[in-house]
This record gives structure tokens, sequence and C-alpha cells, in this order.
């Protein structure tokens, strides 16, 4: 067997990524490894990392994903030996066992897209699947808004409207209920609490990076209709920092294609009573439709 040329470094990088027996790791390049690695994590059964019979663990899983070897047992008097008919498994290494972690991620996203989409459909989704795409909304907003256009539709005048891209938006920050939005920095924000009563997020635009300052709140929902909640909003309006007509105010609610056609103007409310005018005449309303299957992979 000829032995493969690599640099000390890159010697102790294989072996930290890859391990697995010297006939792998001294046989073939890196790039090969890693071919190897991400092909046996992807069609691997589960089951195989586990059980431990030779006709599921086959050579592509032992080498590549999992080291097998004797159970060291613990004896009486304190001493430590391997129990040759009783056989463990263990992941290579922290690298592949990213690969495994990604390829059930994947596995788990396809099986929740299907979910998430027959409950929508057959109009059975329930506040818990809400929590679940909020919770992935987050990251989809941020990436959407930093690296695109997003077209949204006016909920009072039915025209279509784009935003973006802005890529000064990057991360996620955390407010809490004391939070001026006017006063914050160009960003995305979503509340430290989760049951903040009102949005489940906003986002901060400011000139000269915009043609106006301007506030876009976001409202994740799967139901047709979500009254808003506008303690927190009116207070954010009257503590704007300027006067009124220095900022834009926008309400987008994301919502899956699905039910996008048929979503109007929302109400507010004020401890469960309907609210008119004021705050509720300066928020724009929109609704921005999104694939769930684009959403649940990038929100991941």
């Amino acid at each position: 067997m000829s032995l493969c040329p690599r640099t000390e470094t890159e010697w102790r990088e294989a072996f930290i990524k890859f391990r697995g027996s010297a006939r792998h790791l001294f046989g073939f390049p890196t790039n090969t490894l890693e071919s190897g690695a991400r092909h046996a994590a992807l069609n691997a059964d589960p089951r195989s990392l586990v059980r431990l019979d030779e006709t599921i663990v086959g050579d592509e899983i032992s080498h590549r994903l999992v080291m097998v070897q004797p159970l060291l047992e613990s004896r009486p008097n304190g001493a430590r030996a391997y129990k040759r008919d009783a056989m463990v498994s263990q992941v290579i290494s922290p690298f592949i066992f990213h690969l495994l972690y990604a390829r059930q991620q994947k596995e788990i996203n396809s099986k929740l897209v299907i979910y998430l989409k027959t409950a929508i459909t057959q109009n059975y989704a329930t506040s818990g699947d809400g929590f679940v795409f909020e919770g992935y909304g987050h990251a989809y907003v941020v990436d959407q808004l930093r690296r695109r256009s997003i077209h949204v539709r006016s909920l009072e005048t039915q025209t279509p409207q784009a935003l973006g891209p802005y890529p000064l938006i990057e991360n996620e920050n955390r407010f809490d209920g004391t939070v001026v939005p006017t006063t914050c920095e160009i960003g995305y924000y979503r509340p430290e609490a989760s049951n903040f009563e009102g949005v489940d997020s906003f986002a901060v635009l400011k000139q000269p990076y915009v043609p106006r300052n301007t506030i876009i709140l976001f409202q994740f929902t799967l139901s047709k209709s979500h009254n808003i909640g506008i303690r927190y909003l009116q207070e954010w309006v009257k503590n704007a920092s300027g006067s009124v007509e220095d900022w834009c105010w926008m309400l987008v609610f994301v919502v899956p294609k699905e039910i996008e056609p048929a979503y109007s103007k929302q109400k507010y409310t004020l401890k469960r009573r309907l609210v008119k005018g004021g705050t509720c005449d300066i928020i724009a309303q929109y609704v921005w439709r999104i694939d769930v299957n684009e959403f649940l992979v990038i929100g991941q």
C-alpha cells in the first residue's frame, strides 16, 4: 500500500476528521476520504450505527462512520478489561457526527414540511405548529432581507411592493418590553419573552440606506385570521424619536403561500377589545407569502 503524501499539519487534520482504519487514512487523499464519509453518512441505516451484527455494520460504516470495538468493562478489583463477547460502537469524530446530524436534520425537515403542508391545507394547524413556524421563521426572514428583495402585498390597496435587499441586516438581536424600536440601530430584533404581546419581531431601517426611516413589524402565523395586540405598538409609535411623519411603520404577516390569496386586513385589540383609529391607521398592513419547503431549509 502506497502512503498518501501529506504535510504534518494535513496528517493531523486528516486523523482528527476521519480516523478509521489505517488503510483508509494512509491510502487515500483527503478529498476522497471526505467524499466517502459523506456518501456513507447519507446512505447508512441509522440502526446500523448501534446494531453490531456484521451483516449490518459493513466495512463502509465501520471504517468511515463508527469504531466498533470490545466493551471496556470494570472489574470488582477496580481493574478494567475488554469483554470480547460484547461489542460497542462509537462515532469516529466530531466531523462525522456533524455529517450524521445534518443528514438526520434534513430528514426531520422533510417530514415537518409534509406535516405542516397537510395541517395548513386541511385546516387543522395548532398553536404548537405556529410556534414551530415562528421558530424557523426568524432565521428565514434575516436571510431573505439581507440577500434579496421580498415581495409583499398591501392589505389595504392589494398592490404588490418589493422590500430590500438590506445587506446591513446580518443577525438576530433581542429586545425586552421597554425597547423603543426607533431608538435601535439598524438590524433585526425579536423579543426575549416567548409570549410577548403584539408582534413576533421587527426590523429597523434608517436613512440613507432607505428613502425614509422604517420599522417593519413581523407576525408569523398559520391562521387566516390573526388579531394584533396593540398595547406595545401604541407605546412605540407614541415614543418614536422625531415626529410621526419621520417614520414609516409596516406590519408584515408572514404566512404560507397556501393561505395568502385569501388573506385580508387584520384587526387590532387592546385588552381583548377591538381598537380602531390612531396607531391602527399609522401602521400599514402587508402579507408575505412563503414556500414552507424553502422556509424550513433556510431556517434550520
